[in-house]
């Protein structure tokens, strides 16, 4: 078909209209793009919470706003108590109506309600944000709503909920001793009542019914502590523990046919090891792992005993689920990796003949992570790893901590370490001992990073000066990347041991400030040693 040519007439009257058009076009499309139109009707809580009263399953509303963490029972158990230095908790959810479920409402009214509630919260628009609740059911609570990450359930409209699995609430209320717990879709939490012993709980209960992950733990007056290896409290690395260990905290999935067998095999296997059980795991046979613990020993004389019962009864690719603790503060990751179980206990001992306490070793990459009093321990630790007949491989990472702050820690390959051992002894023995290394940035080889937990103050000329002295001292090769902390500032560059300031950057966690005063005087002081 032949195209007609356009009339030139036309297009001078097209030319002509089209500043207007355009305009409103451009209008237009500011107003439409990236905007979509939301059609649902307009709703209110108390519109929202009118409903819920009336479903079959819904007892009755508390209305009377309170905090989640308030509501009886007691929310998701704590995590166990490691001592002064546990992470604070998180803020404290925002007020939320109690919405009490009948405890004798069965699966099928269950079902209905939590479809009705999904429905409200897709079906409607909430001007002020979805309604907050908290249902409460028996010793269980299950916080609504909850949101599966879609954008318009992130911006507050309630669209893509997630789903709340009330059908499970029966299983769990008819779970014994247990004093409270939350259900949140597939995963539900569980804290024992005081004084049930969670081993002989598991064995009794791990064949009750439904189709949730259940996570219990001991009651906090119930179980010792498994508290890992990051404790600040470095007397503890020194110290056995006064109570008697016992198991704080397992996870197995209700209504799985082989949990019961499976939880009982752990336990067993552990007895013929002599070890207890700290916290455990069992998944559903189909799985490739199905089991993993972390397990506590007196001394690591007792892990070899351990490690054979453990391959006796699951092999040796299985190992990689499983830890071991001492009584003494030593953590081994075990594995089937390239370092026997042998050489990781040949390694401890020359590190401790040395006077090191040895932290964590891990069989799978040979990583060990030890504390030393000071810098000629951390001198004969590196002696040690850079020995050709070191037990372990030369590529394999080596933490060294100071006794005061084993929080920090400086961290490299074995084989890297005479290269950089005078950098850290330097810091150290200038007193800055929170000291973390890590990769490089910005073209550097490595990374460096100096806090203030300890050590001189850097915002007076005698700390800038001790510490730019103690870097100048390390004589490291390369190029390194340097953060310097200092009261919420922190300043950084990269440098040669012998050269100036390069890429500096400073900032005040996100805030957009100007560069402290002691941060200027630092990076002037530092240009000023060169050479």
């Amino acid at each position: 078909m032949t195209r007609r040519p356009a009339s030139p007439h036309r297009s001078s009257r097209l030319l002509a209209l089209a500043p207007a058009t355009v305009l409103a076009l451009v209008a237009l499309t500011a107003c439409t793009e990236g905007t979509e139109t939301d059609t649902r009707p307009v709703s209110s809580a108390d519109e929202f919470f009118e409903v819920v009263e009336s479903l079959d399953a819904v007892e009755g509303i508390d209305r009377i706003a309170v905090d989640a963490d308030d509501v009886d029972p007691a929310p998701t158990y704590p995590q166990p108590s490691c001592g002064p230095d546990d992470p604070t908790p998180e803020p404290a959810a925002p007020p939320r109506t109690v919405v009490h479920l009948d405890d004798e409402a069965d699966s099928v009214a269950l079902r209905v309600a939590e479809r009705a509630i999904l429905n409200l919260y897709s079906d409607h628009r909430y001007p002020d944000g979805p309604p907050q609740m908290t249902m409460v059911s028996g010793r269980f609570r299950v916080d609504a709503p909850r949101f599966d990450g879609y954008s318009r359930a992130a911006a507050g409209s309630g669209d893509g909920t997630a789903a709340l699995n009330l059908p499970q609430l029966p299983h769990l209320a008819d779970l014994p001793d247990v004093e409270g717990g939350a259900l949140e879709d597939t995963q539900a939490t569980a804290r024992l009542s005081p004084g049930t012993d969670l081993r002989d709980w598991l064995l009794e209960n791990t064949d009750a019914p439904g189709s949730v992950r259940l996570d219990v733990t001991a009651s906090a007056a119930t179980g010792s502590s498994s508290c890992s290896d990051d404790s600040d409290d470095a007397a503890a690395l020194d110290s056995t523990a006064s109570a008697e260990p016992s198991t704080t905290r397992f996870s197995f999935s209700l209504g799985s046919d082989t949990a019961p067998e499976a939880v009982r095999t752990l336990f067993e296997t552990a007895d013929a090891g002599g070890a207890t059980v700290l916290a455990g795991s069992v998944d559903d046979r189909t799985q490739q792992r199905t089991e993993q613990g972390d397990l506590q020993v007196p001394s690591v004389d007792d892990v070899s005993a351990l490690h054979d019962a453990l391959v006796t009864q699951y092999g040796a690719a299985a190992q990689d689920g499983f830890s071991v603790r001492t009584d003494d503060g030593l953590t081994i990751e075990l594995g089937d990796g390239a370092d026997s179980l042998d050489d990781v206990l040949a390694a401890h001992t020359r590190l401790t003949d040395a006077g090191a306490s040895v932290r964590r070793i891990e069989m799978n990459n040979g990583g060990v992570a030890v504390t030393v009093d000071d810098s000629d321990g951390l001198q004969e630790v590196v002696d040690l790893v850079s020995d050709a007949d070191w037990p372990l491989g030369p590529d394999e990472p080596v933490e060294v901590s100071h006794r005061d702050l084993h929080h920090y820690g400086a961290d490299f390959e074995a084989q890297a370490w005479p290269a950089h051992r005078q950098t850290i002894a330097a810091l150290w023995d200038a007193g800055f001992t929170a000291v973390l290394t890590g990769s490089g940035s910005r073209g550097a080889g490595f990374g460096l990073s100096i806090g203030d937990a300890a050590g001189p103050d850097v915002s007076q000329p005698a700390g800038r000066d001790a510490l730019v002295t103690a870097l100048r001292n390390g004589d490291w090769p390369g190029r390194a990347s340097i953060a310097v902390e200092h009261d919420g500032d922190r300043v950084s560059f990269t440098s040669t041991a012998t050269g100036t300031a390069d890429r500096t950057d400073d900032s005040r966690y996100g805030e957009d400030q100007p560069q402290p005063p002691w941060a200027r005087e630092l990076l002037a002081t530092w240009d000023a040693t060169t050479g």
